[in-house]
């Protein structure tokens, strides 16, 4: 074997083996990516999973109201007495305002204490009372739904909670007052539903 038939020989088996390198550095690298990937991908579903569990407390069916309705609003999800009185201030607020006077005397008499809970649901710039009698049913509705939403964060709360909270006063509702006046407590927060 002559020197250029070696040369020539330790050139391609640099050159493979700078390509097999490659190849296998790239391959890793692919790999990497797609096991990085599918872990992040699974990490955001699992997340995703873990927050709406988190944030969507399973109400029990068997909820106990003879403390009364905020004391189990309390208990069933961990809120504080002024998150509670405060989110159920906003809900009946709700209600109030898309309720017939007559329609929400029936609900207001079925929940105990009822003013001071209106009273503490925390205040939030609203639109101008001027310009909020131009909105039609509908924006009005989208408008007291965002008001809600606003003053659940003012209490600390997700948003995300508010179903929660409806769970537990339709269920006060039901075996405090019976069916029409929850009902009545839907109609008025529907556009929450």
């Amino acid at each position: 074997m002559n020197l250029s038939s070696v040369l020539l020989a330790g050139i391609l088996i640099l050159g493979c083996a700078n390509a097999m390198a490659f190849d296998w550095s790239k391959a890793a690298s692919d790999m990497q990516n797609e096991v990085t990937g599918q872990a992040e991908a699974e990490v955001a579903q699992e997340t995703g999973t873990v927050d709406q569990a988190s944030t969507q407390v399973a109400v029990s069916n068997n909820l106990d109201f003879s403390q009364g309705l905020e004391p189990a609003l309390m208990s069933s999800l961990g809120v504080s007495e002024q998150q509670a009185a405060g989110g159920l201030g906003s809900l009946f607020g709700l209600a109030k305002d898309n309720l017939s006077s007559e329609e929400f005397g029936t609900l207001a008499k079925s929940v105990p204490g009822m003013d001071s809970l209106l009273n503490a649901a925390p205040s939030v710039s609203q639109n101008s009372s001027d310009f909020s009698n131009l909105l039609s049913d509908s924006s009005k509705a989208l408008s007291g739904a965002q008001t809600l939403y606003q003053q659940f964060g003012e209490l600390g709360l997700s948003t995300d909670q508010v179903g929660n909270y409806i769970s537990v006063v339709s269920q006060y509702l039901d075996s405090e007052a019976g069916q029409a006046t929850t009902s009545l407590f839907k109609k008025g927060v529907s556009s929450l539903l």
